[in-house]
């Protein structure tokens, strides 16, 4: 019986620390606002206008770089 509550005891203090770890951990991150970047998207096909069975060209981009893409 003493050694089961040793073992309990163990286990609700490690437990304990973990859980004060993460929490200590997620307070000291900063907390960061992202920038609004406006951006549009465009597309293109072509020939317009298009036939049926007819083979088309589809272009799209974005006016700026997503502030994520690495060069």
């Amino acid at each position: 019986m003493e050694n089961n509550r040793k073992t309990k005891t163990k286990t609700a203090t490690a437990t304990l620390v973990l859980v004060l770890t993460i929490a200590a951990t997620l307070i000291s991150f900063p907390i960061v606002s992202a920038a609004e970047i406006p951006t549009w998207a465009f597309l293109a096909a072509a020939p317009n206008p298009i036939g049926v069975n007819q083979e088309t060209l589809i272009c799209f981009w974005l006016n700026e770089f997503p502030p994520t893409a690495s060069g």
